[in-house]
């Protein structure tokens, strides 16, 4: 991820790219490597707790997945399934099965 920082001796705003796991280290100013560094914070992501060495962002999902439970709990409530993960009954379900009952409730509307 990318993280917005603001040096509090020069007055250089700038940007470190680095992984989640690494969201607590402290950083030094690039122009003038004072240690008075601050993060800026943004509205749009998440301030992540100290158990965020495993946490990343899904695209697909729009947030921040903290770990396994979490995704899966995301995909239930999304109402998603993940490509390569379904069966052949749940495939039936949510083709087949369906555009039955969507023909059959257009007769009975009739």
């Amino acid at each position: 991820m990318i993280y917005p920082y603001l040096c509090r001796d020069c007055g250089l705003e700038y940007d470190v790219e680095k992984p989640v796991a690494m969201y607590d280290s402290p950083e030094i100013c690039i122009k003038c490597e004072s240690n008075d560094v601050q993060r800026i914070y943004h509205a749009n992501y998440a301030i992540l707790g100290a158990k965020s060495k495993d946490a990343y962002y899904d695209v697909s999902l729009g947030k921040v997945i903290m770990n396994e439970k979490d995704r899966k709990e995301t995909m239930k409530i999304k109402d998603v399934i993940e490509i390569g993960s379904e069966t052949k009954e749940s495939l039936h379900k949510h083709t087949v099965v369906a555009k039955q009952k969507e023909k059959q409730k257009q007769w009975d509307d009739l």
